[in-house]
């Protein structure tokens, strides 16, 4: 497959954990724009009033590989962004991970209702590709941050 490939299913993907997400909390998703950098995929609404800020993350790995590596990887820029995001407005920010490997669609919740964060994380630096369309680009040290904390399981679910 190639990286253009692997994007387009990543983001097929990712349309189908949304949809998945409406369905199974009763809630409205609003996208955000996917062709420039967004911090976040989507807005959670209920309502008609924005109730979360949310990030979806696709790993072709098992969960339990990445509690052997001691935690889920988050870009720090992307994550600092979404936490001013979520003290400004007041809403929760929650990290949504499928792993394909075990079909397990699990979720943080990064802050409170008042951007307060609520799991353990750690900054690191780690050798990554610029992104998925890299290809065989030269790799980079990219500052990620690593949540700690147990996630909570939404469902095990192939897609």
């Amino acid at each position: 497959m190639t990286a253009q490939q692997q994007l387009q299913h990543r983001l097929e993907l990712e349309t189908k954990i949304i949809y998945f997400i409406q369905q199974h909390w009763n809630v409205e998703s609003i996208r955000t724009q996917q062709s420039k950098f967004c911090p976040v995929d989507f807005f959670m609404a209920k309502d008609k009033q924005v109730r979360a800020i949310c990030e979806v993350r696709t790993r072709a790995d098992s969960f339990e590989d990445v509690k052997k590596w001691g935690g889920m990887f988050l870009n720090y820029r992307k994550l600092s962004t979404a936490l001013k995001m979520s003290k400004q407005l007041q809403l929760p920010f929650l990290f949504i991970a499928y792993f394909m490997k075990d079909n397990l669609l699990v979720y943080w919740k990064i802050t409170d209702n008042s951007g307060l964060i609520q799991v353990e994380m750690t900054l690191t630096s780690r050798s990554a590709q610029d992104n998925i369309e890299g290809g065989n680009q030269k790799k980079r040290v990219r500052n990620l941050v690593m949540i700690k904390t147990e996630p909570k399981t939404i469902k095990k679910i192939a897609f």
